[in-house]
């Protein structure tokens, strides 16, 4: 069985390429003590529309499947479906639609797979991505883990920088 985890990632945008400027509390996906993103990059290539990971309220939301008739992300983009989530976001503006990497999820009495990817906007052929079997009550405790991460909230806009007062010698 794979194993899976959550680690807090703080980022910031870039100004002059998102044209705004706020800091994401994103959850970086570890399975099997390897970042997700070590296992895309095996698939796709790196290009100027990189991925980031999913900001983590949303990514929690969508792993539980939760609220039911759910019609659009916290950010308004769309909601994935039911039993789907949206792993990895474009990495320049942070918002979920515009690059979405997207995994469908399958539960039972003992086990939740990932056993499905895709990204309508990119031309890979996602059948090749693994799938990734977890130990539901393990699965749980990372979901836990997760939420934790997600209550401390999704983004902030940034104050502007007050310049210093020193004067350079």
């Amino acid at each position: 069985m794979d194993k899976i985890s959550f680690k807090k990632k703080i980022t910031r945008s870039d100004p002059k390429e998102a044209g705004f400027d706020y800091t994401f509390i994103l959850a970086e996906i570890i399975i099997n003590d390897r970042p997700f993103l070590d296992f895309v990059w095996q698939y796709e290539t790196k290009n100027e529309r990189y991925y980031d990971y999913n900001i983590a309220k949303e990514l929690y939301l969508q792993l539980i499947s939760a609220p039911e008739g759910q019609k659009e992300s916290c950010f308004g983009g769309e909601w994935p479906g039911k039993n789907k989530a949206v792993l990895l976001i474009c990495g320049v503006c942070f918002f979920d639609e515009d690059d979405p990497l997207v995994v469908t999820f399958e539960e039972t009495e003992n086990e939740v797979s990932w056993t499905s990817f895709d990204n309508p906007r990119r031309g890979y052929d996602y059948s090749l991505y693994p799938v990734f079997h977890f130990e539901k009550d393990q699965y749980k405790a990372a979901l836990a883990q997760l939420k934790e991460i997600a209550d401390e909230g999704d983004m902030f806009e940034n104050l502007p920088l007050k310049k210093s007062r020193r004067r350079r010698k």
